[in-house]
């Protein structure tokens, strides 16, 4: 996880704190990415989740991508033994995508949080580009790529990123896997003059 990675747009990082992360499964077992998965989390308690650039619309077993985006042939987030969610496969046409019925999708989780993304910013085609998709990396698999957190309080002095670990069970109930782990990572904030 790298706090100050972001070196585009300077009116991203003064709308959303954009976070490069990289996920190395070494696990025997696939691992679910899923922004609900992902937290920023405050020492008084407060939480602020990984906000999806993306609008999916839709259902649990139904969530399709809203029509506004244009394909993205070259997206800059990196990848081996990764399969994008379904409903993400228009936009990355490159990218293989996970078929085998897994539940990725949350409609709470979107309509929220894509909701206080949009607030902040509108997503530009670099943010989207770079951005860490929804999806599944396979055993000895990588995914590398952005999330983006709304700006936390700047009378916080600590902050903790938080990850939390979901295998992936083919034909699992629609609540998801089995979780079997939490990575947490705390950070000192500091302002910039």
């Amino acid at each position: 996880m790298q706090a100050d990675a972001w070196d585009g747009d300077d009116h991203v990082t003064n709308a959303v704190q954009p976070m490069r992360v990289t996920i190395t499964n070494g696990s025997k077992q696939a691992l679910r990415v899923r922004y609900g998965d992902f937290a920023l989390v405050a020492a008084n308690g407060h939480r602020h989740g990984a906000l999806p650039p993306y609008k999916v619309e839709g259902d649990l077993l139904q969530p399709m991508m809203a029509n506004s985006y244009m394909p993205l042939v070259a997206p800059a987030f990196g990848y081996r033994r990764f399969y994008i969610a379904p409903y993400f496969a228009r936009l990355y046409p490159g990218v293989p995508a996970y078929v085998r019925g897994y539940p990725l999708y949350d409609p709470g989780y979107y309509a929220y949080y894509h909701q206080a993304f949009v607030q902040s910013i509108r997503p530009t085609v670099e943010m989207l580009g770079r951005a860490m998709p929804e999806g599944v990396i396979e055993a000895d698999g990588q995914l590398s790529g952005f999330l983006y957190f709304e700006r936390a309080d700047p009378r916080w002095t600590t902050l903790t990123f938080r990850a939390t670990l979901v295998a992936v069970r083919d034909g699992a109930a629609p609540t998801g896997g089995a979780a079997f782990g939490e990575i947490s990572i705390p950070f000192t904030v500091t302002k910039v003059r």
